[in-house]
C-alpha cells in the first residue's frame, strides 16, 4: 500500500496514544501497519475491519493526513 509521508512514526503512534478507545484509533493504527509495510488484508484481518474500510482510510490520510482520520460530524 502506498502512504503518503504526511508525518513520520513516532508522530502517528503519539496519535493512536491520543486517540486510544475512539474509533480514530484503528483508523491510526491501519496506517502504522500500512506503514510498516503490511497489506490491506493482513492489516483488515489484525485490526478486524474490512480491506476496503482499511483502504478508504489509508486513502483519506494520503488525501488529508492526520486530520482527515477521525470521524466528521454527521
Amino acid at each position: 500500500m502506498h502512504i503518503e509521508d504526511h508525518d513520520p512514526l513516532d508522530r502517528l503512534q503519539e496519535a493512536s496514544r491520543q486517540y486510544r478507545n475512539t474509533r480514530t484509533w484503528p483508523r491510526v493504527q491501519a496506517i502504522i501497519l500500512a506503514q510498516q509495510g503490511d497489506t490491506a488484508p493482513q492489516i483488515a484481518r489484525a485490526l478486524g475491519f474490512s480491506r476496503r474500510a482499511v483502504q478508504a482510510w489509508v486513502a483519506a490520510y494520503n488525501h488529508g493526513g492526520l486530520d482527515a482520520l477521525p470521524d466528521r460530524p454527521h
